[in-house]
């Protein structure tokens, strides 16, 4: 593999942090599966997000934990804020995450470097938002799941937004790689807020197109 530069370390740490969380979603939200069955079913993402977190570190070799730390910890804090309390819940939770790292990726690796990019042949998020949307789609048949989802759903949006703008403002040279512009320039710091809005306004109307 090319050596990694500043970029694709920062953002390997980035992906890696999100698809740990997503395998702690995973588990989560197998716990929560009212039948067997669909908790065997959805414990099988474990593997693949593992395989891509294993390519994440791997990139980032010894710097892995120092890269990592303060974005587990944001990641963490979302998780431990917004415990789902239902099934549904447990699903949508998910889903928005993995959602989350598919409108990151759409928004931003176009200008990745190319270690990064090579990254995404291992990201499973796209194939699990598929089956989970698929999920929402039966549980948002009852009106009475939809208002209560409704709330969730705006919940873990702020709390999301109030950690990635801890996270921008802690690690200013994963906004840089992220926007590719100078770290701390006016473009960085308009491009950033821009992401961070437009990331908002995705995960929104991932919850409209759930009805």
């Amino acid at each position: 593999m090319t050596a990694a530069s500043d970029d694709d370390l920062a953002i390997a740490s980035l992906l890696t942090t999100g698809w740990l969380a997503a395998h702690h979603a995973v588990g989560e939200m197998a716990q929560w599966a009212p039948r067997t069955s669909q908790a065997l079913s959805l414990l099988k993402w474990e593997s693949p997000l593992l395989d891509a977190v294993r390519a994440g570190m791997e990139l980032m070799d010894e710097q892995a934990d120092e890269l990592t730390a303060p974005l587990r910890l944001a990641a963490g804090a979302w998780l431990g804020h917004t415990n789902p309390r239902t099934w549904s819940e447990s699903v949508l939770r998910t889903h928005l995450l993995c959602g989350a790292l598919l409108d990151l990726i759409e928004l931003t690796a176009d200008t990745w470097p190319q270690s990064s990019r090579k990254l995404l042949h291992q990201d499973p998020s796209g194939a699990l938002v598929k089956t989970l949307t698929e999920v929402l789609d039966h549980v948002v048949a009852d009106e009475r799941e939809v208002s209560r989802l409704g709330l969730f759903g705006r919940r873990l949006a702020a709390e999301a937004t109030a950690q990635a703008q801890r996270v921008a403002a802690n690690r200013p040279e994963l906004a840089g790689a992220l926007t590719n512009h100078e770290v701390g320039s006016l473009d960085e710091l308009n491009t950033t807020t821009q992401l961070l809005a437009d990331l908002v306004e995705k995960g929104a109307q991932r919850m409209l197109s759930l009805g």
